[in-house]
């Protein structure tokens, strides 16, 4: 249904209203079949608020992966819109190229990475934090976006830190340097917690005695064993409740569990 919805939403001023919840609702299904009507709308999205519709074309595709690979060429052709910087802004430009990523892989790296590098290096600081995530789910084929990723585990943006060290962790498999970042920010960021969690919980089994998995950053384990003990929890707003509190408290739980156990997610 929401497939012929889409297939039926005129392409014209009022698309991102018309379109925004059809898009969001296709991501969250990972609705693969209705690749030609989600097409329909990154080729034909009018002037008028042209970025904000791409961008929920972006999500959709990003969750669709693979499946979405005839979007590349649209993709490329976005990419090489947004690298000339006249066009969109840097930090649109690392979504594209995050997205070229989820559908296309190391296929792409070669023209994702470069785009991604100039965004690290920009001093526009959400298209540094665009880009270092996107970096980091790229793993060992973005090795080359190390030497930026480093300065930004001193920038002045506490959260731009975080997201630099989840990303170099990521690209070198080595957490030293990334560490003393994450740890300091597990205490003043609660919320970065749950990926940190889930890169402990990516180390191999644990050393007898030793952190929390073999090449583990130490201190890891104390932390991890010091997180399941504290009965309340971070989360946990006198007066006040969010409605995935608990959903995410148990999946911090779990990532903590597994990290300890040496299994991966």
């Amino acid at each position: 249904m929401r497939r012929e919805r889409l297939g039926a939403v005129p392409l014209d001023d009022r698309l991102y209203d018309h379109a925004g919840s059809l898009l969001w609702a296709l991501k969250a299904l990972r609705a693969t079949e209705a690749m030609p009507e989600v097409l329909r709308v990154l080729r034909g999205t009018p002037s008028y608020r042209r970025e904000w519709v791409t961008e929920l074309v972006l999500r959709a595709l990003t969750a669709f992966g693979p499946k979405a690979a005839d979007a590349a060429p649209d993709l490329r052709a976005l990419l090489a819109d947004a690298a000339r910087g006249d066009v969109f802004p840097l930090a649109f430009g690392a979504k594209v190229a995050a997205t070229l990523w989820a559908v296309e892989g190391s296929v792409g790296t070669g023209a994702v990475l470069p785009v991604l590098c100039a965004a690290l290096t920009s001093a526009d600081q959400g298209a540094r934090r665009v880009a270092a995530e996107a970096v980091g789910t790229m793993g060992r084929a973005a090795a080359d976006a190390a030497p930026t990723l480093v300065p930004l585990l001193s920038a002045a943006d506490p959260w731009t830190r975080v997201d630099a060290a989840h990303a170099l962790w990521g690209v070198t498999g080595d957490p030293g340097p990334s560490w003393p970042v994450l740890r300091t920010a597990w205490e003043s960021l609660p919320t970065t917690r749950i990926p940190t969690a889930e890169l402990l919980s990516r180390t191999a089994a644990p050393e007898r005695g030793g952190g929390a998995g073999r090449g583990g950053p130490g201190g890891a384990e104390a932390l991890l064993r010091s997180e399941l003990s504290y009965v309340r929890r971070h989360n946990a707003i006198d007066g006040g409740y969010g409605s995935h509190d608990i959903v995410r408290d148990e999946r911090l739980l779990a990532l903590c569990r597994r990290a300890l156990n040496g299994r991966t997610t």
